[in-house]
């Protein structure tokens, strides 16, 4: 169960970050139902996300997205990862959350992970 619900997070967050949103062909909200979202986001209580549990996330974002191209993997590499990473299945759950609802955290995530990726493979992104 573990192994599903990170694969899915892990997923959605890669989704997320690489811009694959709605495309301009389909419809758009009325204005007035973009008012409402935005408003809604605006009530919404903001999380502050030491930088240092972002990078924890991002490299576990990371770490679990590469470990699904692998048809080996299981449930422990995945407990394992966010082990590593002090994050708790909650907690790496409660921020996936956030960086969906926040595009300013998600920028950062999106930087970290870019970073990251460089470091490992000496291509600038």
């Amino acid at each position: 169960m573990l192994y599903k619900t990170v694969s899915v997070l892990a997923i959605s967050i890669g989704l997320l970050l690489a811009g694959c949103g709605p495309s301009d062909d389909q419809q758009q909200p009325a204005p007035e139902q973009q008012e409402q979202q935005m408003q809604a986001e605006t009530e919404q209580p903001q999380l502050d996300v030491p930088e240092e549990e972002l990078e924890e996330f991002a490299e576990a974002t990371i770490e679990v997205m590469e470990r699904q191209l692998n048809p080996a993997a299981d449930q422990d590499e995945m407990e394992q990862i966010l082990e590593d990473k002090e994050l708790t299945l909650e907690r790496f759950v409660e921020l996936n959350n956030v960086v969906q609802q926040d595009p300013a955290l998600q920028q950062r995530i999106q930087e970290k992970i870019n970073d990251i990726q460089e470091e490992r493979t000496g291509v600038e992104y």
